[in-house]
């Protein structure tokens, strides 16, 4: 006997460049793959090739995220364009809806303590820049040492 293997249901909120990034990957790796905007033209920042849904409406309302995003889904990502939006939405979809995982995209690391305890991932672009800038300017000076 056979097993089908689901495919898992992400959802990306904010179509910005990171967030078509990440949904036409996950689109491109066979995932089911949502991604919310509010406004239908961010889409067009989607890869050729996304083969996904894409859902035009306003993530800040809550009624909106309960008919849209399922509870079976493997993940969310919310990446829109606040910081404090993407702290209420990423709280909402983990404390009210109760998805598992839930990633959130912020730029102030200082907004990190409204998430404390929250158990919803962060990302920060700004720290993994300065990381990676430092690594690099690390490797050139092994390599002036030579």
């Amino acid at each position: 006997m056979a097993i089908i293997k689901q495919k898992k249901n992400v959802y990306i909120i904010g179509c910005s460049n990171t967030g078509s990034y990440i949904a036409s990957t996950f689109s491109e790796r066979g995932y089911n793959c949502y991604i919310i905007d509010k406004d239908p033209q961010a889409f067009s920042k989607l890869r050729i090739d996304y083969s996904g849904f894409k859902i035009t409406g306003d993530a800040s309302d809550t009624e909106f995220l309960s008919r849209n995003i399922g509870k079976d889904a493997y993940l969310v990502f919310v990446s829109t364009a606040s910081d404090n939006l993407n702290c209420f939405i990423a709280q909402y979809l983990k404390k009210v809806m109760g998805i598992k995982f839930v990633l959130t995209r912020l730029y102030d690391a200082d907004q990190a303590v409204t998430m404390e305890g929250s158990d919803i991932e962060i990302i920060y672009p700004s720290i993994l820049t300065c990381d990676r800038f430092f690594e690099i300017v690390s490797e050139h000076e092994k390599g002036e040492e030579k």
